[in-house]
Formats: C-alpha cells, sequence, structure tokens
C-alpha cells in the first residue's frame, strides 16, 4: 500500500510538470497502480499466494536497468544529434543519429523520430537515397509527424520526383496549414517545374 501510495503520489506531482498520460509507458504504470490499488480485497480466502513474486520481480527489475541503460545512452547520444543539427553540421548528425538509436529509443525529447535527423544529414551530404530510406523507417515511430513527412517530400523533391513530394507535402499540409517549411519547399518545386503563379500562391 506504500508503494501504490507513493507511486501515484509521483505520477501526480510529475503531471504538473510534464504530459505523462499523452505517453504510452507512463499510462501503463498509472493503470497498473490503479488496478492494484482496485484488487484489495478483505477475503483472505480469495487472495493469490504472492511467492511467485519472489522469482518475478528480480526479472522484471533487470528488464527494468536493461531497459533504462538503452534509453540513457539513445538520450545522450541524441543530445550530439540536437547540438550538431543546431550548429547544422551534417556529417556529425548521421553518426550520432544512428549511435542513438536502439530497440527501447528512437524518439528525441520533441517527441521526433532521431531517424528525421539522419535524414537530413544525408540529404545535406546530397545522398538522396538514403536520405529517402531514414524517413521510411521514422514514419514508423511517428507516422503524423509533419517533419517526417517533410524530409521524405525533400528526398523526393531531390530526385525530382515531384508528383510523390506534392502529395507528401499536400498530407503534412492537410494536417497543420501554416506549415512555413512545407509551403517553402512546395513553393520551391513548383518554381522548378516553372509554375511560377502557382509557386507566388
Amino acid at each position: 500500500n506504500y508503494f501504490l501510495f507513493f507511486g501515484l503520489t509521483a505520477y501526480l506531482l510529475f503531471s504538473f510538470g510534464d504530459f505523462p498520460l499523452e505517453r504510452a509507458p507512463h499510462n501503463i504504470l498509472f493503470f497498473t497502480l490503479i488496478a492494484l490499488a482496485f484488487s484489495q480485497k478483505n477475503d483472505r480466502e480469495k487472495t493469490i499466494s504472492g511467492a511467485w513474486l519472489v522469482y518475478l520481480v528480480p526479472v522484471l527489475l533487470l528488464f527494468s536497468l536493461y531497459v533504462f541503460s538503452q534509453r540513457w545512452e539513445g538520450e545522450k547520444q541524441s543530445q550530439i544529434v540536437l547540438e550538431a543539427n543546431a550548429r547544422q553540421d551534417a556529417q556529425a548528425i548521421i553518426p550520432a543519429a544512428e549511435a542513438a538509436i536502439n530497440n527501447f529509443y528512437n524518439v528525441d525529447l520533441y517527441a521526433n523520430p532521431i531517424y528525421y535527423y539522419s535524414s537530413m544529414g544525408y540529404l545535406f551530404t546530397k545522398r538522396p537515397d538514403k536520405a529517402l530510406q531514414q524517413p521510411e523507417w521514422a514514419q514508423k515511430a511517428a507516422p503524423y509527424n509533419i517533419l517526417v513527412l517533410q524530409a521524405k517530400a525533400n528526398g523526393y523533391l531531390r530526385k525530382k520526383q515531384y508528383a510523390k513530394a506534392m502529395v507528401l507535402l499536400d498530407s503534412a499540409l492537410a494536417i497543420s496549414p501554416h506549415f512555413e517549411m512545407a509551403l517553402l519547399t512546395k513553393a520551391e518545386m513548383l518554381n522548378e517545374q516553372k509554375r511560377y503563379a502557382e509557386a507566388l500562391n
């Protein structure tokens, strides 16, 4: 009961500074605590022996430590990615992004997929095929992220595949009609096709 009380209190305090209900791992913890709180029974005959917890808890603890270490390493590397991105250092972004990604870490603190950054790195180092491959993977982590759609459109634009780029840009603009980067990319693409009036609009 002490663990339940302090667990729920910690969740409540955390909620004052973040948005845990928007993240699945926090939801799992929260609903588990709620389920445990409501599973208390007064009838001892109906309770289940907790002897198996002696074996289960260490296994879960070791697994949690492994997940924590993977996420910690990903978080450290993602800081390098963000710093390289701020410097617009495409060469530094790619290895840092690849080092950050693992089975338990694929989006940064801002919920942007790490593959988005490596896609931009490949785009600016003039490797459009690689730049297109990265947002394909990024879409699995965040299918409606407008930056991912933009990155994929940029790859198609560099390969002069205007129709595919246009579909992606329109998808991004359907989600966020005032997404400036997509509007400017669309204008650039229309300009290249000598559709000047549409580009101006």
